[in-house]
Formats: structure tokens, sequence, C-alpha cells
């Protein structure tokens, strides 16, 4: 009976119905072969069709299984431990940089000597730092890992502001910064936005785990939804920062 309701299932939904075709045609060309109800000359073709159906039918699960694979790695891939090295690519070819975070430290030591060609060669370069003197600096100090006090974030903003002030006094290009009295939920390194080659490349901030900035993201325009929502997010966060013209 449960076969039977399956097979029903199956014809509801219009699934598998080329399966249950070729099994059928080929008992009933077995049946009438033994009873020698029709010519030996037709079962060579007839075998050749039903073997041509089965392949048909091979073939359409293997499209399946292969679209199946291709949701599934696309749903990994989302989300990650680190970032490819796509990133210093990006970052190079990228005319306007957006790039949000506490404190950027860790940003800086790896990528400042590309932000220091970058701004020399007359790109545009956004920063965006939690405010040192806001309440915002106080929550996040609380959750990083290992614990790390207020007055010791306050001083790593403030380390990055003034390299970020240096390097804007060298700039052919424009270095605009700005300070949020907000806390920050992710970091972003946002390359050219409303272009065709935009990216961003996104880390969530964790609240003391022994991990830290993870996990990570990376969205192009061919993401759809999901790089619009954050694409606006990075604007809105942007557009409500205050300015920060040095010391």
């Amino acid at each position: 009976m449960k076969l039977l309701h399956r097979i029903w299932q199956d014809f509801q939904q219009g699934e598998n119905i080329d399966l249950y075709l070729t099994a059928t045609v080929s008992i009933v060309l077995a049946l009438l072969n033994i009873v020698n109800v029709i010519p030996l000359s037709w079962i060579t073709p007839l075998n050749l069709a039903v073997l041509a159906l089965l392949s048909i039918a091979i073939l359409g699960n293997r499209y399946r299984i292969e679209t199946i694979l291709e949701k599934i790695t696309a749903r990994n891939e989302l989300l990650l431990t680190e970032f490819p090295d796509d990133l210093t690519r990006d970052i190079d070819k990228s005319r306007e940089l957006t790039i949000l975070g506490v404190s950027l430290r860790r940003t800086l030591h790896l990528h400042y000597s590309r932000f220091q060609e970058k701004v020399q060669r007359g790109d545009t370069i956004r920063i965006l730092l939690v405010n040192p003197d806001s309440s915002a600096c106080d929550i996040a100090a609380m959750r990083e890992y290992p614990p790390m006090t207020p007055d010791d974030q306050r001083a790593a903003i403030r380390r990055s502001l003034s390299i970020f002030h240096e390097l804007s006094q060298k700039a052919a290009g424009k270095l605009e910064i700005r300070l949020a009295d907000h806390p920050l939920t992710f970091g972003a390194i946002v390359g050219d936005p409303e272009t065709s080659q935009g990216v961003l490349y996104l880390w969530h901030y964790a609240f003391s785990t022994r991990v830290a900035n993870r996990p990570k993201m990376v969205l192009r325009p061919a993401d759809g939804y999901w790089y619009e929502l954050f694409k606006e997010e990075v604007t809105s966060i942007w557009e409500s920062a205050v300015p920060w013209h040095g010391p």
C-alpha cells in the first residue's frame, strides 16, 4: 500500500513519470515477447526506444542533483571563516572604498600600504569608526575577547584615527573620516557599490567569543537581495555618522 501511495503522490506532483512509463513499457514488451504476440523484428527497435527513455530519465535526475548541489554549495560559501584572496584585488581596483569598523586596527595593519597607494593615485576612501568619546565605545569593549577595558578601546580607536588623519594629509584623492555614536554589529569593506563590479566584504562582531569577527560574508550584485540590503545599511550607517576633521 505504501508503494502505491508513493506512486500516486509522484503522479500528483508530476515527478518520476518518465521512469514509471519506462518501467511499464519494459514490462509490457517482456510479456508480449513471452506470449509471441509481437514479431521478433519489433523487439530491437522497441528496446532501443525504452533505452532512450531511460537515458532521458537518468539525465533529468542528474540535472536535478547538480542543481541541488549548486544550491547547497552556494549556501555553504555564503558564511566564511576567512576572506578569500580576492579581497586584496578588490581593494586595489576599487575607485571608491568605504570601510566600517570599531577601530580597524587589524585592517590598517594588513592593508595600510594599499590605502596609501590608493589615496596617492586619487581614489576616494571613506572611513567610519566608533566614536571613542561615546557609550558605543564602552559597549564595543565589552564585546572583545580577551577582555578589553573601555580606555584600551578608546586608545585603539584614537590610534587608528591618528593614522588615518595623517594619511588624509597626503591624499591626492579624498579621504573622509566619520564617527558613529552607536554600536556597530558588523564591520565592512565596500568597493564601488553602485557599479556592476561592486563588492561587500562583511564581518560579524561577536560578543566575547574566542574566535572574533566571524562569520564573514562576501556579497556581489549577483547576490541580489542580500547585496542590496547590506549596501543600504552601510549607506545608512555612514549618513548617520558625524564627520571628523582631526584632533
